[in-house]
């Protein structure tokens, strides 16, 4: 008969599978969401995605934690203090995470902005510098633009502005934009829009006045329209 000392070293040991198990599970699905964030950073709504990871990056953080806890640090109030610190990091370092990944995932959704609309942007500048005008409308050059599926041109006397859907947490979405004037992009929430802030009041200011021609990638034709 197994004495008392074997089986709960058996329980320890098991203890230990199932910790190692459900840090890697946790740690995998962790891995998984953030990398569909980062793949699609245009996607509005990405708090369904980023929502789960919470837990599952909370489980591999308390259960990678939990193994050096129990089992590498002697009962006590060491213990005690590494299984605060435990929960504290369990809290605290999922919604970090999900904080960090969602801002690259915006920075990601201009970059990848930036560079598809790179062409248009030098059709646009050249055009201005021949004619002393821009053009205006994109028909016969939106063409150049790849990746992207919906763009707006606002066309102003001193400057324009290309903006295209950008990803968000919230369903509402956000705007990638371009301002000719100080060759800058930015990115507003479109929850934003309407608030007070500096963000708010700079993209108000530069679109005032101006009425934007939209275009977009028919899913049928693959083709650029304008939408009516």
């Amino acid at each position: 008969m197994e004495s008392y000392g074997e089986i709960e070293g058996k329980l320890w040991t098991v203890g230990r599978v199932i910790c190692a198990v459900l840090a890697g599970v946790g740690f995998i699905l962790t891995l998984w969401v953030y990398w569909q964030v980062l793949a699609n950073p245009f996607f509005e709504g990405r708090f369904v995605l980023i929502i789960p990871s919470l837990f599952s990056s909370a489980i591999f953080i308390n259960m990678g934690l939990a193994i050096p806890q129990f089992y590498l640090i002697e009962p006590g109030k060491l213990r005690l203090l590494a299984g605060l610190g435990k929960w504290l990091l369990t809290v605290v370092l999922p919604v970090f995470m999900a904080v960090v990944v969602s801002s690259a995932a915006d920075r990601r959704s201009v970059k990848i902005s930036r560079a598809s609309l790179a062409p248009l942007i030098d059709s646009l500048d050249l055009s201005g510098q021949r004619s002393g005008a821009w053009p205006e409308d994109l028909d016969g050059i939106i063409e150049t633009v790849k990746v992207l599926r919906a763009v707006t041109y606002y066309r102003g006397t001193d400057h324009y502005v290309l903006q295209t859907p950008g990803g968000s947490f919230d369903i509402d979405g956000s705007r990638n934009y371009y301002l000719s004037s100080e060759r800058r992009w930015e990115q507003i929430q479109n929850v934003r829009i309407g608030g007070k802030g500096e963000s708010a009041r700079r993209y108000n200011k530069v679109v005032e006045g101006l009425t934007g021609i939209h275009y977009w990638v028919n899913d049928e034709t693959f083709a650029w329209e304008r939408r009516k």
